[in-house]
């Protein structure tokens, strides 16, 4: 926006519901981080994501990788950062584990 990369800052607003959705995920996890914050498309208001994770096993005998899709909302007409920022709201996120299946 205007040069400036805001993505980090719409990761650290997402962050909470994103780790949320791994560990509500299929797979027990413990401790959880975020990198690699994609945006895949905009349309009306709506933007798609993709985050890649690794997360470490409750009693952190091993970790795992895997990534999330998900969306959030934002208002199409803000025109300034900070309105755009106040107005995102996470919609939702899908978990998909890597857990190293050799098929």
């Amino acid at each position: 926006m205007n040069g400036e990369d805001i993505a980090p800052t719409i990761l650290d607003l997402l962050r909470e519901d994103i780790i949320q959705a791994v560990h509500s995920g299929e797979y027990p996890v413990g401790y959880t981080e975020l990198s690699d914050f994609t945006f895949r498309s905009v349309k009306a208001g709506v933007k798609e994501f993709s985050v890649q994770f690794t997360a470490e096993h409750p009693r952190e005998d091993f970790s795992f990788n895997g990534y999330v899709d998900g969306t959030f909302t934002f208002d199409p007409v803000a025109s300034k950062e900070r309105a755009i920022l106040k107005s995102i709201q996470f919609e939702k996120a899908e978990p998909h584990f890597d857990m190293g299946d050799e098929s």
